[in-house]
Order: C-alpha cells, then structure tokens, then sequence
C-alpha cells in the first residue's frame, strides 16, 4: 500500500479511506491481494476490480 501512496503522489492525486481524488473528485479506488494489484474507476457503474501489473499502473 506504501507504493499506492507513493505512485499518487507523483500524479498530485490525494488518498482518502474510500479512494484515490483529485480536487475533491473521487477517481476510483487502487489496491493489492494474494493475486495482485487492481483498480476500479468511480465512473464505472459495475464497480468491478480490474487487475494490472504494478501500482504504478493502477494508479496511472
């Protein structure tokens, strides 16, 4: 989670409990488990985690 922190910060974007924002905008949420590292976007309806390489790219 300390690379999620970090990968943020780079692009200005600030971590809350329920999210990753930018201006006070909820762009999704970033995370990692046993199988790796996923995003959802808060525009997406489903909500569903998509998985990625890095937190890096979950981030971006």
């Amino acid at each position: 989670m300390v690379q999620i922190f970090n990968e943020s910060g780079k692009f200005g974007f600030e971590i809350l409990n329920d999210g990753i924002y930018k201006c006070d905008r909820k762009l999704g949420e970033v995370g990692c488990t046993d199988t790796g590292w996923w995003f959802t976007r808060a525009t997406d309806e489903t909500q569903q985690r998509i998985p990625c390489d890095s937190a890096l790219d979950a981030v971006w």
